[in-house]
């Protein structure tokens, strides 16, 4: 399971779309399973996240990002990678609600 935390419209950046990642201590206590973890959920990030970024770009939004990953065992790629796209997916759908509520 990830959960996620958005903020909207910060101050004037170069950058309109960033993104933090965090796994649990209590869950993990090798330091090597929470990067490994990290590192799958910033590999999904960095392949899905094109088409939501070029749509910021082009509607002049700034958004950050927070995924926490919150299960407790060691996930598939396939699996990080399919919770990272529906993540995409919702946020993208409450951006796009939010621009079309302010036109």
């Amino acid at each position: 399971k990830i959960i996620y935390s958005t903020t909207l419209n910060l101050q004037p950046q170069t950058l309109n779309l960033q993104c933090a990642f965090s796994v649990s201590k209590r869950h993990f206590k090798k330091a090597t399973e929470r990067n490994r973890i990290k590192r799958l959920m910033r590999e999904a990030w960095r392949l899905q996240k094109n088409d939501w970024q070029s749509g910021l770009q082009q509607s002049g939004k700034q958004v950050v990002v927070f995924l926490l990953y919150v299960g407790n065992e060691l996930p598939a790629y396939g699996l990080v990678s399919e919770k990272i796209a529906a993540a995409i997916k919702k946020l993208q759908r409450i951006t796009n609600e939010e621009a079309a509520g302010h036109l």
